[in-house]
């Protein structure tokens, strides 16, 4: 039965995140670490909106018994790319330094090289990556997460619309990036690494660590080859268990009789019983 009043006392303890109190921090990658110390500056502050990025598992369609329903399997996982709005400075200076990044990234233009054409080459792409950084508050100023952005860099800068008529339009844009994985940091239901912090101006990654249960003992006749003694290291061999002291000579059962699955070793009773491909030798001795 539905019951407004816990609604709303969960809201009220839990609490909510709005969408407008966020920074974005974008390092600047290695072509252009000298020089745009104020652009850098304020890309922070003129950051307008970004979009927290998704996730998209590939599955593939896999019927059980190859026929019937069939199941989705995950495959694969696929990034959305990220779309960040900015807020461009008098001069246009934070429009220029993406167009400098895309350009350093790939030479259309020759001035990044100061050549007088373009060269159309690539750079490595460690020179022009970096770690975007999303950290979110909340009314409180607290950070409540913080994304970061494996290895991103601009791959697309939105054309800006200009007109007479309007007047008190800003000169805003769009950067798509491109990134090869990220991760988010913050409070968990699991169980994070101690002492692992991050905020604004730091790169401390803090990492949820994964809780599994202990896998149970496995054994084979195929890799068990090496025996141990005691009752906490019990062994297989073929379909004989051995178990606490129990001698593991198996040359010396020489007697042919008649194959048992069920037979086992226990204390200090040596009783071995030889498995099928021991009795099938010793029809020929």
């Amino acid at each position: 039965m539905f019951n407004i009043a816990r609604f709303s006392a969960h809201i009220n303890n839990t609490g909510t995140v709005q969408t407008n109190k966020f920074i974005v921090r974008i390092p600047p990658p290695i072509i252009l670490q000298n020089g745009f110390e104020v652009v850098q500056r304020s890309i922070e502050y003129r950051a307008n909106s970004v979009k927290v990025p998704g996730v998209d598992l590939d599955t593939q369609n896999v019927s059980r018994y190859g026929v019937g329903p069939s199941q989705k399997f995950p495959t694969n996982v696929n990034f959305t790319d990220v779309d960040i709005n900015f807020l461009d400075t008098n001069g246009n200076y934070i429009w220029k330094y993406f167009a400098k990044w895309m350009n350093g990234i790939f030479d259309y233009t020759g001035t990044s090289g100061g050549n007088s054409e373009p060269s159309y080459k690539v750079e490595y792409k460690k020179y022009y990556q970096t770690d975007i950084q999303i950290f979110v508050f909340d009314n409180a100023g607290r950070q409540t997460n913080a994304i970061i952005l494996k290895e991103a860099f601009p791959i697309s800068l939105s054309d800006v619309s200009l007109s007479w008529s309007e007047n008190n339009r800003l000169y805003e844009f769009n950067v798509r990036f491109a990134f090869k994985e990220w991760f988010y940091s913050g409070y968990d239901m699991g169980v994070y690494e101690s002492g692992a912090t991050i905020g604004p101006g730091q790169t401390a990654q803090v990492v949820p660590q994964r809780t599994e249960s202990p896998r149970p003992q496995e054994y084979s006749s195929g890799t068990n080859r090496s025996f141990g003694n005691g009752p906490e290291n019990p062994r297989i061999i073929q379909d004989v268990q051995i178990e606490n002291n129990a001698p593991t000579d198996l040359q010396n059962n020489r007697a042919g009789g008649p194959f048992r699955s069920d037979q086992s070793v226990t204390g200090n009773e040596q009783q071995v019983v030889p498995g099928p491909l021991t009795w099938f030798r010793n029809l020929f001795r």
